[in-house]
């Protein structure tokens, strides 16, 4: 009995010392818990303000900050004049005919030929009566072509939004290319140049479609309507005068035309609706990481960030998206510009968010300065398709290929195409079979137009269907070769 006693009076002895302590370090927890929160507010107050800043900036440069708003900029016409009615409709006709046939041709080794060789009989064949059972849905894709709206019906749902179409489009593309190899080796060059322009038209239906991942379809479809088919057509067969020549001018107007702006301010829209959702508590961080792939790193601290009081983390909300819109503001008045951002600015910007408390912005902004360059590559190839068709009209007229693209000017193009990586003018070489007209591309080096727009090494499988450039395989047109002027 003693030792229960013994131990009940230090108990008591130490009880009014540990119960100062605790009430010290319950003090302490408080007073820690008044900082952050007064911190907290106090952030959330400053952070408004340059949002508020952020925003009337954004006003001012009239970009939308809603989707809402961005959605009002493309209104739904008509369906006799809204050529996503018949896409749709073909869209649906090719799904019901299912992947076996059409899929085995797109894995079929004989693409990987250079337009120099002439396609396996049996692959033609097979290629031929395959086309011909989706005639009915290249009729249908002519049709659309036709129209000169197009505006697909999407159920928004923000960041979740789900676009079927772009799948469906993009195989749609492949169709054409396909049917346009088959009127190329069958020498139909005029039936060849409408699937093009077909291919071309069904690239521009998603190219004011206000979201990056359309705008980028839309670029693999106009890259897709101007690499192997085109390629071919131009190289074995003989294309009509009046159709090369409107044919290139369908291209360049497409250049000219082609924006990613359109797509980034939806992009910002969305960004900036689930910004205002997260502060409603709607939503979370973790929810844009799965999407954009965040880092493995960063996990972490988005599953901690999003377990936080919701008032303790509104002015890290409203800073980051303060960041993400003044970014966009910044990357618009270069596009307007017509300057490409430099791999220096882009790294200033992510270092600039990596080291900021922009937990959102730092998941978002590598794939936004992607897209960029891409576009920037894409619009090169279509620019290199243009100059390499005006250099074939050179030929035909002159019997041999134009010593450089200066020679072209004012008759064949308005001016020679700017390189967007290097500021130079589009490399133009003549090879021995042809000409090559190409960009640096994204690593900003000249290398040949390689690895796909050169003939690859013998027992090597290339692909052709590069970003950067276009090739002709052919000599000049009834002359003694490709002997400069």
């Amino acid at each position: 009995m003693s030792e229960p006693r013994t131990l009940w009076k230090k108990l008591m002895h130490w009880f009014p010392t540990l119960t100062r302590v605790a009430l010290v370090g319950l003090f302490i927890l408080c007073a820690l818990a008044v900082v952050v929160s007064v911190a907290a507010v106090i952030y959330d107050i400053s952070s408004s303000a340059k949002l508020r800043d952020a925003r009337q900036a954004a006003a001012d440069a009239n970009v939308p900050l809603l989707m809402k708003a961005v959605l009002a900029k493309h209104p739904v016409p008509d369906d006799s004049k809204n050529a996503a009615c018949y896409y749709e409709a073909a869209f649906s006709l090719l799904r019901a005919k299912g992947k076996g046939g059409l899929d085995d041709l797109l894995r079929s080794n004989a693409l990987n030929l250079t337009p120099d060789e002439a396609l396996p009989e049996e692959f033609v064949a097979d290629l031929h009566a395959r086309i011909s059972e989706y005639g009915c849905i290249i009729d249908v894709l002519h049709s659309g072509a036709s129209r000169q709206e197009c505006v697909y019906y999407i159920r928004w749902d923000g960041i979740n939004t789900l676009l079927p179409h772009l799948t469906r489009a993009r195989r749609c593309a492949r169709l054409l290319n396909l049917a346009t190899l088959l009127a190329a080796e069958e020498n139909r060059p005029s039936d060849g140049i409408r699937l093009v322009r077909d291919n071309l038209a069904l690239s521009r239906s998603l190219a004011e479609e206000p979201l990056l991942v359309s705008n980028l379809v839309s670029q693999a479809i106009g890259s897709i309507a101007t690499a192997g088919g085109l390629q071919r057509l131009v190289s074995r067969t003989d294309i009509p005068a009046d159709d090369l020549v409107s044919l290139q001018k369908e291209i360049e107007r497409l250049a000219d035309e082609f924006s990613i702006r359109p797509a980034l301010e939806g992009d910002l829209a969305i960004d900036c609706d689930f910004h205002n959702s997260i502060l409603a508590g709607r939503s979370a961080v973790e929810s844009t990481a799965s999407l954009v792939g965040g880092k493995s790193d960063s996990n972490v601290a988005v599953s901690v960030f999003d377990r936080m009081p919701l008032f303790l983390k509104k002015g890290y909300i409203k800073g980051d998206m303060t960041f993400l819109i003044s970014f966009y503001l910044e990357l618009f008045d270069k596009i307007d510009s017509g300057v490409l951002i430099s791999p220096a600015e882009q790294d200033a910007f992510r270092q600039r968010a990596e080291s900021g408390p922009y937990v959102i912005a730092r998941m978002l902004l590598p794939a936004i300065s992607r897209s960029v360059e891409q576009t920037e590559c894409r619009r090169a190839r279509l620019l290199a398709t243009a100059a390499a068709l005006a250099a074939l009209r050179f030929s035909r007229d002159h019997n041999r290929w134009p010593a450089s693209l200066d020679a072209l000017v004012p008759d064949y193009l308005a001016k020679v195409p700017a390189d967007p990586f290097s500021g130079a003018p589009l490399i133009y070489k003549i090879l021995d079979d042809g000409i090559i007209v190409y960009c640096v591309g994204l690593n900003r080096t000249d290398d040949g137009g390689k690895p796909s727009l050169v003939k690859p090494a013998d027992g090597d499988k290339g692909d052709y269907d590069d970003y950067n450039g276009f090739r002709i395989w052919r000599r000049a047109a009834r002359g003694p070769g490709d002997e400069a002027e």
